[in-house]
């Protein structure tokens, strides 16, 4: 008897270990920014990017570099050593395009990924990328605790 409680309870201290392993993971692991918003205003010549990029530590997960560029050509280039809040922020950049012209902007996270986004000046002057549906490792974690929860089941029928 005591050798099956015994069984049970390292399983479930396993299975707890696990979970919080995989949470853990999903907090930390590196992600790209999710969504990007363009906006040029022709007037004052000022080109407006808001990033989401959800981040749980402003300074070692962060957009780190921004890449503007006009029909193709690189036009200007930021690096950042932090992002200035923790989920959605905006830069703004003095930048004399002329209409017609396509804006393109790339933001690249510190650890994984980045997101790209492009107008045309006088044509789309506000465009919006689509967020992601889910949450990169998302479904991982889903998965994961399906195993887990799969293996807790399964052993409790096997040591009743």
């Amino acid at each position: 008897m005591f050798g099956k409680e015994l069984e049970q309870r390292v399983g479930v201290i396993v299975a707890i270990s696990a979970l919080l392993v995989l949470f853990s993971f999903g907090l930390t692991s590196g992600h790209s920014p999710s969504s990007m918003v363009l906006e040029y205003d022709t007037e004052a010549g000022e080109l407006t990017v808001n990033i989401t990029h959800v981040v749980a530590d402003l300074e070692t997960h962060f957009v780190e570099f921004i890449e503007v560029e006009i029909d193709g050509v690189p036009v200007m280039n930021e690096t950042y050593a932090a992002q200035p809040r923790f989920d959605i922020f905006e830069y703004i950049y003095e930048l004399d395009a002329e209409e017609g012209s396509t804006i393109s902007v790339t933001a690249y996270c510190n650890q994984v990924g980045s997101v790209s986004a492009s107008l045309d000046v006088g044509v789309d002057d506000e465009v919006e990328v689509p967020e992601e549906e889910d949450t990169p490792g998302f479904t991982f974690m889903l998965l994961s605790l399906g195993i887990v929860f799969s293996a807790l089941v399964y052993g409790k029928r096997r040591y009743p």
